[in-house]
């Protein structure tokens, strides 16, 4: 679970310093808000809460747009290799 945690915060500040994605759906406050919404789940223990992070991270999906945009595709592979 601390990985997770650990993930979500790495990922949380890549999004404090993106810029919206016009490929994304979900502008960069949405993704925090989504992304603390779950990390809090995840703290107490709500295991479908990783599932719900997933669905920001499939292919294409919101997440990976920003990254690419913002430069930091690799270490979204990363994070989301800590997620699964």
């Amino acid at each position: 679970m601390a990985e997770k945690l650990e993930a979500t915060d790495d990922l949380l500040k890549l999004l404090t310093n993106s810029a919206d994605s016009s490929y994304s759906g979900f502008s960069v406050a949405e993704l925090v808000e989504k992304v603390e919404s779950v990390r809090e789940d995840l703290k107490c223990g709500d295991r479908k809460a990783n599932k719900a992070l997933w669905a920001l991270f499939v292919p294409t999906g919101p997440l990976q747009e920003t990254a690419i945009d913002n430069g930091w595709a690799d270490k979204f592979l990363v994070i989301a290799s800590k997620l699964a």
